[in-house]
């Protein structure tokens, strides 16, 4: 069986692999491999950082924002019987 290797991890794939399909083990388009290594874009495999970074994100504002909602609705709430 021919096989070649991925221009960006090096692992070894199956030599019938064309131009546009994805390495099975990182992911990367070929022929695009060095285009992304010169551009700076991410390989797929950092995108599972990326999907983690805004699930804490989210988490963060899930569990604050209540709290400084309530906070605001107090402080609305003591204006008002100050005025009564």
């Amino acid at each position: 069986m021919n096989s070649k290797q991925c221009g960006n991890c090096g692992r070894e794939i199956s030599a019938a692999t064309r131009v546009g399909e994805k390495c099975p083990h990182c992911g990367v388009r070929f022929d695009f491999e060095r285009q992304s290594q010169n551009r700076g874009i991410r390989r797929p495999a950092d995108r599972s950082v990326l999907v983690l970074i805004i699930i804490v994100l989210l988490l963060t504002l899930a569990v604050t924002l209540p709290g400084l909602i309530i906070k605001h609705h107090k402080a609305g709430m003591a204006v008002r019987t100050q005025q009564e």
